[in-house]
């Protein structure tokens, strides 16, 4: 019982323990729509890319998700709480794709209902 509460703690700190904000390939944006709202868009916007999840952390501030295209590239999506109202997203296509990232962003404002 012990060991599951530890290996639960541990693996909801591993959202927290990826720092895209470093990567100079990652665009960021910020959205006028609640966190919840933009974590639920940001995995259906990858869905409706034909891209697969391969990875998905969430905790109550932050959401991470990894999908991988049928050509292997990577697409990971950090979407986090700025206040009750507002989020951030950070989003970087592999291997550095800043046109792809910024194409997402724009699916996923549609997604949300902002575009």
């Amino acid at each position: 019982m012990k060991t599951t509460a530890a290996f639960l703690f541990l693996l909801a700190l591993s959202c927290r323990q990826r720092d895209l904000t470093l990567s100079v390939d990652a665009v960021t944006r910020d959205y006028a729509a609640p966190y919840e709202k933009c974590a639920v868009a940001a995995e259906d916007t990858l869905k409706s890319l034909d891209l697969r999840i391969v990875w998905k952390c969430m905790d109550p501030g932050m959401t991470e998700l990894t999908a991988q295209a049928v050509d292997g590239r990577k697409t990971t999506v950090q979407v986090s709480r700025s206040d009750a109202e507002r989020s951030r997203v950070l989003v970087r296509v592999e291997p550095g794709d800043v046109d792809e990232a910024r194409s997402f962003h724009e699916r996923l404002a549609d997604e949300i209902g902002l575009g």
